[in-house]
């Protein structure tokens, strides 16, 4: 094993981490959520490079989401946004021309999440929780500095209550007592 010390680095608990130099990338966003819920995602970027990086371009593509229009950028300049709206996965494109040296800033956008992702909750045919996904890249056009990309991956969970009404007697005549017992099942 050979570990690297570099000499910027990042508290983490009681540890201290070394952080690589270069253009970094991290997307932010829940562990869970549910259908038809509305989910937000931070996209952090920062150029730890040590020099000005020319043509930076920061993509999101999602996966089984539905964006709602909503992002605001901190601390970036926007030169040229697009949307391509694709049926099968959406990105959005920032253009933010020169990234200064050491210069970070973050992208938070609002995305939702169909109604039809809920599991299943049929009695006997319990459904696995959909996973959904949230890919940021960041790339310049400077030599020798590499493009970097992160994900999130959140579960889509949903209630696995079953509400149940058992009637009896099953043929009963007018003016006799009718049961009926509801069964709540989680």
């Amino acid at each position: 094993w050979m570990l690297l010390i570099l000499p910027q680095r990042v508290a983490i608990g009681e540890a201290e981490l070394p952080v690589a130099d270069g253009l970094r990338i991290d997307v932010q966003g829940p562990d869970t959520t549910r259908a038809g819920r509305t989910i937000t995602f931070t996209i952090a970027v920062t150029n730890g490079t040590g020099q000005t990086l020319p043509n930076v371009v920061v993509t999101d593509s999602w996966y089984l989401l539905t964006y709602n229009g909503n992002f605001q950028v901190n601390g970036l300049a926007v030169v040229t946004y697009t949307f391509r709206p694709t049926a099968t996965q959406p990105y959005i494109r920032w253009e933010l021309g020169t990234l200064a040296a050491g210069a970070s800033g973050s992208i938070v956008i609002t995305t939702d999440v169909a109604a039809t992702l809920q599991p299943s909750t049929t009695k006997g045919t319990i459904g696995s929780p959909s996973i959904i996904a949230n890919t940021a890249a960041i790339a310049t056009s400077a030599p020798g500095v590499p493009s970097v990309s992160n994900a999130v991956y959140p579960l889509v969970i949903g209630p696995v209550m079953y509400l149940e009404k058992i009637f009896a007697p099953t043929l009963q005549r007018p003016g006799r007592l009718v049961t009926f017992t509801l069964k709540l099942t989680n």
